[in-house]
C-alpha cells in the first residue's frame, strides 16, 4: 500500500488483537500512538503517547495532551515554559 502512495490508519484495541499479531502492526508501522483517557476529580484527561515516530525531522514530545471541544474537534493542548 505504501508504494502507491496512501496513508493507513489502523485503529486497534491492543486487548482485542493476539500479542503477536499486534507486535506485527506494531513493528510495520511509522507511527504508533496511544491515547489515554484518565479522571482527575470531575476533569477528564486525554493524552496522547508517542510510541513511535519513524522519520521525524525534529525531536517528538512524548506525550501530548488534547481536548474535544463542540464544533470544534480536537485541540491540541500547547504549554510553553519560560
Amino acid at each position: 500500500m505504501t508504494g502507491v502512495n496512501k496513508t493507513i490508519i489502523l485503529s486497534v484495541e491492543p486487548h482485542e488483537i493476539e500479542p503477536h499479531i499486534l507486535s506485527e502492526f506494531n513493528g510495520a508501522s511509522d507511527i504508533n500512538l496511544t491515547l489515554k483517557i484518565s479522571t482527575l476529580g470531575s476533569n477528564i484527561k486525554r493524552t496522547i503517547i508517542v510510541n513511535k515516530f519513524t522519520g521525524a525531522a525534529a525531536s517528538v514530545e512524548s506525550m501530548v495532551g488534547f481536548r474535544i471541544e463542540p464544533n470544534v474537534g480536537l485541540v491540541v493542548e500547547i504549554a510553553s515554559v519560560s
